[in-house]
């Protein structure tokens, strides 16, 4: 009897029409990548939380001669705010729900997330890295005063350096590894979308 039933399934299967793409189990790796990007911008978020305790402690607890250096702190902590708000509405833009929508209207959401993203990468970075590096030059001016020029140049130097590195290599490093996720997510939506409107 169970011959006979794995016989009618194999005749079954074979008369199947060409199947279209598994929809639900390619909307779970994308949710993965997306999750992933999420967990990124999570973390990044977690960790900006130090320095903003660093410098509400140094507004509150130290009494500096310098008006300049409570400016320069004010100018940071407003800077990294700024920086964490922008990055938290993409953290909520990722890990909304699209399971629920249509290949076509899920990859232009993506398309559209990916843009604005591209676009905040670009700007937004270079003007967040020089508000919060005006910011502390402006801080660090009390503090290197009784250094000799030697030294106050070096730190600044070094400061500038610094700051150079951190976005064209890290940010760009960062960027990159977003850029690929965001082509696995589009590729697979692509994917979807074209063999439906074949299958329409």
């Amino acid at each position: 009897m169970t011959g006979e039933f794995e016989d009618i399934k194999k005749i079954w299967e074979d008369h199947q029409p060409e199947s279209l793409p598994d929809v639900q189990r390619t909307y779970m790796q994308i949710g993965e990548v997306r999750s992933q990007l999420a967990r990124n911008i999570f973390r990044m978020l977690a960790q900006l939380l130090i320095p903003v305790v660093v410098c509400l402690a140094l507004l509150i607890t130290i009494d500096f001669q310098s008006q300049l250096t409570y400016i320069g702190i004010c100018i940071m902590l407003a800077a990294m705010l700024l920086y964490m708000y922008f990055e938290y509405t993409h953290y909520r833009m990722l890990t909304a729900d699209y399971s629920t929508l249509p290949a076509a209207e899920y990859l232009q959401k993506v398309r559209a997330q990916h843009l604005s993203r591209n676009k905040y990468a670009t700007w937004g970075a270079i003007a967040y890295m020089l508000i919060l590096f005006f910011g502390l030059a402006l801080y660090l001016r009390e503090l290197t005063s009784s250094l000799i020029p030697v030294y106050r140049i070096a730190t600044y130097t070094a400061l500038v350096a610094w700051g150079l590195f951190v976005y064209f290599v890290l940010n760009k490093r960062v960027r990159a590894r977003e850029r690929q996720f965001f082509e696995q997510i589009i590729g697979k939506l692509d994917n979807i979308a074209g063999q439906m409107e074949k299958a329409a």
